[in-house]
């Protein structure tokens, strides 16, 4: 196998930590103190034509929920052809997913005008900043929030929405795959997954199936007390992946060789919204079976440690830890496994120390070989301290404990004492 199997692999080394930074933006305030109506042509009784918007909003709402298509499409202006066509495709995929609630908040008017020329010179059209809330049951324990920017114009049967694509100076939109273009839905035991549908009609259930596998598999490492159902979304292009980022279309270089990525909304209080494993169709189906099984696992990981995380947990620990659950029982050798890291140790000695927190940014492309240090590191603990003791760590750090305290509350080392027992492993392992 070697550097040839070893590249395919490299695809788990690209993969993010618990969230992208791109994915994590709340949603835009209501604008105040802005410009004048007259000055950016926003409708001068704004506050009761939001209401009135907000009426629509919830009657479309309501319409998802109780299965009326029609209804659901009643909010939709008939002049916006290619927008009703998406809001349409977008309703045949929601009415596949297990949600529980779906609703809007209009936050305020925007001074930007609608992207459309016709539209735009229109006084009575107006751009809205719109925050959607959803809950697919049994992933989300709290609600999914969605940045949207809608675009609204008057028609005889009162107020319709033509775009939600922001216009220049609208601020941003968030996007789910069934915004941007058809999908298909698939539901296993304990997965949600989202596909792009000009992928195989196969992809959406296979994925569904190796992500139930992986579920049972970071259980048996991490334990139960987490959601335990995951929504995986796969795209099928670049930009695609770009745009669930919340990254422009032409940022894509760095996420050309990543398989996949956790995003969500991390608080405070250990409570993450949002969660979403999104996987790059292009690069994960170069991955050979184990590299596939490795990548899920390692994504899935993060979604049940980010159930615990209440603070930020060192890169090298949140990424060997979902690297040590991936490759556990996976049958790939370490040696395959860590190739580029022990390559690097063999010409150039053992790292100073641990892997630093941005080695693990994939907005300037990650390197696999911290991954893999980071791997090493975490498998070290789990070989020296036991299984349960790597555990008992992340929890600990992850509650709110200072590394160093949970080192010697844990392990019974200085974080000096880890780095030193690391590297020796590493030159174990390399020689």
């Amino acid at each position: 196998m070697g550097r040839a199997v070893a590249a395919v692999l490299a695809a788990v080394g690209l993969v993010t930590g618990c969230s992208d930074p791109g994915a994590t933006t709340g949603a835009p305030t209501a604008p105040h103190g802005g410009p004048s109506p007259a000055a950016t042509g926003a409708p001068p009784d704004r506050e009761a034509r939001a209401a009135e918007l907000a009426v629509v909003l919830d009657q479309r709402a309501g319409a998802l929920l109780r299965g009326d298509r029609a209804g659901w499409l009643q909010a939709v202006d008939p002049a916006a052809t290619a927008f009703a066509q998406r809001q349409a495709a977008a309703y045949d995929a929601l009415s596949l997913l297990p949600l529980t609630s779906w609703s809007y908040s209009v936050l305020g008017t925007s001074p930007a005008r609608p992207r459309d020329a016709a539209l735009a010179a229109d006084p009575e059209s107006w751009v809205a900043q719109v925050e959607l809330s959803y809950e697919v049951a049994g992933a989300d324990p709290v609600p999914v929030r969605r940045s949207q920017v809608l675009t609204v114009v008057r028609r005889a049967e009162g107020w319709r929405l033509a775009d939600d694509v922001a216009p220049p100076g609208a601020g941003r939109a968030d996007a789910d795959l069934w915004d941007i273009r058809p999908v298909r839905v698939a539901q296993g035991a304990a997965s949600v997954v989202v596909a792009d549908a000009s992928l195989p009609p196969a992809a959406a259930d296979t994925v569904a199936a190796l992500a139930d596998r992986s579920v049972v598999r970071v259980d048996e490492v991490w334990g139960t007390d987490w959601p335990r159902r995951v929504v995986v979304v796969v795209a099928g292009s670049l930009d695609d992946l770009a745009a669930l980022l919340g990254r422009e279309p032409g940022s894509t270089g760095p996420l050309a060789g990543l398989a996949a990525v956790t995003t969500g909304r991390v608080g405070g209080t250990g409570t993450t919204s949002g969660d979403r494993v999104l996987l790059n169709a292009q690069a994960y189906d170069e991955l050979t079976d184990a590299g596939r099984d490795v990548v899920l696992t390692h994504e899935i990981t993060h979604v049940a440690t980010r159930a615990a995380t209440r603070t930020p947990v060192p890169g090298w620990l949140v990424e060997g830890f979902a690297d040590y659950v991936g490759f556990r029982g996976s049958g790939v050798p370490v040696g395959t496994a860590a190739e580029e890291a022990l390559v690097q140790v063999r010409a150039d000695g053992v790292p100073d120390a641990l892997p630093g927190d941005g080695e693990f940014d994939t907005h300037i492309g990650a390197e696999p070989e911290a991954y893999e240090l980071a791997w090493l590191a975490c498998r070290m603990i789990a070989e020296t301290h036991g299984e349960q003791r790597l555990v008992e760590l992340y929890r600990s750090v992850a509650g709110g404990r200072r590394l160093d305290a949970a080192l010697a509350d844990v392990l019974g080392v200085t974080p000096a004492g880890l780095t030193a027992a690391w590297q020796a492993y590493l030159g174990k392992l390399a020689a």
